[in-house]
């Protein structure tokens, strides 16, 4: 009798270590979290369900076609809660960066990487005595998730800031700027690899 139990105990403990370690092979942190996806945490609720944490931006895999990988919307007071309703499931949640001086004559962006192949500098930004833009100081650098910048509104068409894009060894340096001609965003050289998800009312 005893050695049945015992042999019991032995092929109960082995599938119990052979279970823990298929779910553990399963669940590997090599898997690319993209925009929209839900990430289950190790928290559990009182009746012992895994709490599911939604991705605060939604599926946007419509808008990163070919080799587009980041988004960029430019906030107004208009269009500010238009922004959130489309492209986010918890804009309140989003990591909200601030480089101004509460003024009302702030420029602001919500810029969305596709996934977490891709990281982004923010960066001020000066224009050369030859006429090309270069980065000047570091705000943040290697950001992976969506984030409102906010940032004070010197002069629109003229860059102050911009972020240094970085995917798969690329590296492109965007400006936060406005087109002279529509105000519309200045994405003028970069249309292969950003989206301007700005809402135009």
């Amino acid at each position: 009798m005893r050695k049945t139990f015992l042999v019991f105990l032995i092929v109960l403990s082995l599938s119990l270590v052979l279970t823990g370690c298929f779910e553990n092979c399963n669940n590997g942190s090599g898997d690319i979290i993209k925009s929209g996806e839900a990430i289950e945490s190790g928290d559990k609720s009182e009746s012992g369900e895994i709490i599911a944490i939604v991705n605060p931006i939604k599926d946007l895999s419509e808008y990163f076609t070919d080799n587009i990988c980041l988004g960029i919307a430019s906030i107004t007071f208009d269009n500010e809660e238009a922004t959130a309703n489309k492209y986010c499931n918890d804009y309140e949640h989003i990591t909200k960066l601030r480089f101004d001086n509460k003024t009302e004559y702030v420029d602001k962006f919500l810029i969305i990487p596709k996934d977490d192949t891709v990281s982004f500098d923010l960066c001020s930004v000066k224009i050369t005595d030859e006429g090309t833009v270069e980065p000047e100081f570091e705000l943040d650098k290697d950001i992976k998730e969506p984030i409102v910048f906010t940032c004070d509104d010197f002069e629109s068409t003229m860059p102050q800031y911009g972020l240094r894009l970085k995917c798969n060894g690329f590296e492109d340096l965007i400006t936060l700027s406005f087109s002279g001609y529509d105000g519309s965003l200045n994405l003028y050289g970069h249309e292969s690899e950003v989206v301007d998800l700005t809402i135009y009312n």
